[in-house]
């Protein structure tokens, strides 16, 4: 498995060949590892014919929990951006995906950049939606997490130590609500961004009134809540495990606005948009075109292609929702002579 990866700088890989695509990045949580956290998701990710063509990167940090393990949240967000920057073309796509302490990391990296006046700016603007999955928003579930798992509190650094205080995590989802959740107004230290709570019903160290207070933190879109624990709630085996749903779903909804940037350009007559179309979306149109009856024809898949491009257009949805719909008209076509 590690061959599918390249190594971009020490606590951060590509799954697969670079593409400048839109990209999905996973951080992962406590004493986990940018290659082994999140199991199949990658190659679950590229098989899924319903996702445009995107490129993966799987960031993490020195996780260990004593000594000089983890640094301070600030610190190691800085360092996020930064691959993000470095990584991911401008004007793309990034959906930040961070599980227990990873998402945690996720939130502040954004805080820090707008923070400093860069909420428009790149990398900051590529990041479009973030998911939490099993991550503690409240001090005190971060406290019952840290000494559920780690016995031997008295030897953490000094970081983590402050965590478990739960104070520092409670004043970032206070500055995580005024510039990213419900800012005022969208300017150069805000800028809204959706955030999708997932939470693990099996998760060990959290009881049911503080999985209550967790859900209604960031409650404009409904908290997940999966039969799952804190641990295997990243690890789907399928792309129909709802594990693997709760978090994917909202990436494919997330694409559809750039989807229809691109439909727009493709009617006008755009070029360099047919071709970045085809580069980047071509996979799931042709799924559905196969699928409903058309056939290997230039003609066909113009028409079926135009059909996709207005759809895309008028209506901003994912591409294997307007694919889904041209291909059942292309069928009605091709089977009654329409």
């Amino acid at each position: 498995m590690t061959e599918l990866f390249t190594k971009l700088n020490n606590y951060a890989y590509r799954y697969g060949e670079s593409r400048g695509l839109h990209t999905i990045c996973f951080v992962h949580g406590l004493i986990g590892d940018p290659l082994t956290t999140w199991g199949k998701f990658p190659n679950l990710l590229r098989s899924d014919v319903d996702l445009p063509e995107i490129d993966i990167i799987m960031s993490g940090y020195k996780s260990r929990l004593f000594l000089h393990g983890v640094h301070d949240l600030v610190k190691l967000g800085t360092h996020l951006m930064s691959t993000l920057e470095l990584q991911v073309a401008k004007e793309r796509v990034v959906h930040l995906v961070g599980h227990s302490m990873g998402g945690l990391l996720s939130l502040q990296a954004l805080v820090t950049e707008m923070q400093a006046g860069r909420a428009q700016t790149d990398p900051s603007n590529k990041v479009q939606f973030v998911t939490l999955a099993a991550s503690p928003v409240n001090g005190k579930t971060l406290i019952a997490i840290i000494r559920n798992t780690f016995l031997l509190r008295r030897v953490l650094n000094k970081h983590l130590r402050a965590l478990s205080a739960g104070k520092p995590a409670e004043d970032l989802i206070a500055l995580v609500k005024s510039h990213i959740y419900e800012p005022i107004f969208n300017d150069a230290r805000h800028r809204e961004v959706p955030i999708r709570m997932i939470m693990a019903a099996r998760d060990g160290a959290v009881d049911a009134k503080d999985k209550a207070g967790i859900g209604a933190t960031f409650s404009a879109l409904r908290a997940r809540e999966l039969d799952y624990g804190h641990r295997d709630i990243k690890q789907p085996d399928t792309t129909e495990e709802d594990r693997y749903k709760a978090i994917v779903d909202d990436f494919k909804e997330t694409l559809g606005g750039p989807f229809q940037v691109v439909c727009k350009q493709c009617l006008a007559g755009h070029g360099t948009a047919r071709g970045e179309f085809l580069r980047t979306y071509d996979r799931v149109v042709r799924h559905y075109y196969g699928k409903h009856g058309g056939r290997n024809h230039k003609d066909d898949y113009g028409k079926f292609l135009r059909g996709v491009w207005a759809d895309g257009a008028a209506l901003g949805r994912p591409v294997h929702d307007t694919a889904r719909r041209a291909a059942y008209a292309m069928e009605a076509q091709l089977r009654f002579g329409l």
